[in-house]
């Protein structure tokens, strides 16, 4: 896959422009689950699972059509078997295509996703897990490459394979959204 150029002003100046896009952490509750530990009894386990982020089609509802995206950068782990709570997940809606007398198309979100959330080139593993226990499964742990400098990979993936994921499974995020943050010690 060939890396795409690096951003100039002009690009990164589109996402203010008529503020079309809406960016909002908004309260999640879709998840698959990944993998698990199987405890037994007296452990409470470990789980790990993934966003369910929707098909990217519009939807429609007594509004009219809605143009909206979830955004996932990363599975989550859990210090337990049940499903995360209390999650935020960063959702883009298309303002334009949103709404009574709208067409729904996902062109424009498709491609402000793509130029400042790209999918990263692949994966690199990073970690990985055999089973202990019979009736365990292995756990390998995935870090997204991003498509250039311009980005940031905010998450990983796992899998119960040894195959790397495929690269719309989660998404990087462009320099410009993200902050450091010091390094503890």
């Amino acid at each position: 896959a060939k890396s795409p150029a690096r951003l100039a002003q002009t690009a990164l100046r589109w996402k203010l422009e008529g503020g079309r896009f809406k960016l909002k952490w908004k309260p999640h509750k879709g998840f698959e689950p990944v993998w698990n530990s199987k405890p037994g009894l007296g452990e409470s386990g470990l789980s790990i699972w993934r966003v369910k982020a929707g098909s990217g089609a519009a939807a429609f509802s007594a509004g009219g059509s809605v143009v909206k995206q979830t955004v996932v950068f990363g599975h989550l782990a859990c210090g337990s078997m049940t499903k995360p709570v209390e999650i935020r997940a960063l959702e883009v809606t298309d303002t334009d295509e949103t709404g009574w007398l709208k067409s729904g198309s996902t062109d424009k979100i498709d491609e402000f996703l793509s130029i400042f959330f790209p999918h990263p080139d692949k994966f690199e593993k990073v970690w990985m897990r055999m089973p202990t226990a019979r009736g365990m499964q292995p756990i390998y742990m995935w870090r997204p490459v991003p498509p250039s400098k311009d980005f940031v990979a905010l998450g990983t993936v796992a899998t119960v394979e040894d195959e790397e994921p495929p690269n719309d499974a989660v998404r990087c995020a462009h320099r410009s959204f993200c902050k450091d943050l010091p390094t503890g010690e």
